[in-house]
Parts: C-alpha cells; sequence; structure tokens
C-alpha cells in the first residue's frame, strides 16, 4: 500500500511539474513575443541615431585622410587643425586646382589660428558656462548682494512677488 500510495503521490507529482513547466513555457512565449516587439519600437527610434553615428565615424576618416594629404602638402602645420575648418573651406581647397585659381595660394593656418586660439582658451577654462545667447555670448549672474541686516533676503529673485512673515 505504502509503495502504491508513494507511486501516485510520485505521478501526482510529475503531472503538476508537466502542467507547471507547460505553463512556464507559455508564460517565457508570452515575453519573448513582447520583447521581439519592444526590441523592434526601439530600433525603429534608435536607428536614425545609429546610422547618424555610422555617417559621422566614416565622414572623420575621409577628413582625416585629406589632412594628411595637406599636411603633406605643407598647408597645415599639425594634425587635428583641419577640425578648426568648416566643410566649405576644405572643399574649397581641395576644388583648386592649381597657380591660377586664387585658392591655391591660401594659407590655411592663417584661418585656423585665430580659431585654435579661442579653442585653446575654452579648454583652459575651469567653469562651463551656464548661458550661452544666440550671438554666442556667455551670459553670467550678477553677483549676489551682501547684506549685513538681520533678517534681510539674500538672492536670486526666482519670481515676483512681495515677502512676508
Amino acid at each position: 500500500m505504502a509503495k502504491q500510495e508513494e507511486e501516485v503521490k510520485k505521478k501526482a507529482a510529475e503531472r503538476s511539474f508537466f502542467w507547471n513547466k507547460r505553463r512556464m513555457k507559455k508564460k517565457i512565449a508570452k515575453i519573448q513575443k513582447r520583447n521581439l516587439y519592444l526590441d523592434h519600437i526601439m530600433w525603429i527610434r534608435n536607428a536614425p541615431k545609429l546610422n547618424m553615428t555610422k555617417f559621422i565615424g566614416t565622414m572623420r576618416t575621409k577628413v582625416l585622410k585629406i589632412e594628411e594629404k595637406l599636411i603633406a602638402e605643407g598647408r597645415l602645420e599639425e594634425k587635428g587643425v583641419i577640425f578648426h575648418l568648416n566643410i566649405e573651406e576644405v572643399d574649397r581647397v581641395l576644388l583648386s586646382k592649381g597657380i591660377h585659381d586664387e585658392l591655391s595660394d591660401v594659407d590655411l593656418m592663417k584661418i585656423v589660428r585665430p580659431r585654435k586660439a579661442v579653442y585653446e582658451r575654452a579648454l583652459a577654462t575651469n567653469t562651463c558656462p551656464l548661458l550661452v545667447d544666440s550671438r554666442c555670448r556667455i551670459l553670467k549672474p550678477d553677483p549676489p548682494a551682501i547684506s549685513d541686516e538681520p533678517g534681510t533676503l539674500v538672492g536670486a529673485a526666482v519670481s515676483p512677488g512681495n515677502a512676508t512673515g
């Protein structure tokens, strides 16, 4: 009797495990299907960014090859300075044919030096600007007012109104 009871319990446990396993597989399949939808949606969301990143990487590689050519010709002094030129300037230099072209004798370093000086000055600063307006001016807040009177509010005005209390 005990042997039969054990067999029945064992079969019941197997059946129970079978049904739980089957239920679990259905849940996993449902989750995997949902994840596929989410992957597809996220790919649609991120695809433009990924494509732009690939494009910019390819463009950078080509610009570095152009820079090597211009350094070999003696038109640029060091690596990295081509990034101080804009695309139109690089295109004009590349399209210049030779002696009779007005662009062939353009001193690229004369264009690069002031831009590089501004860049190096920006790198030397130890603070990041809080606000830059549309004219590229860095706006700084007024220094806080100092008052020795007890009970005087000091700070930046956030909204108009009267302080009470």
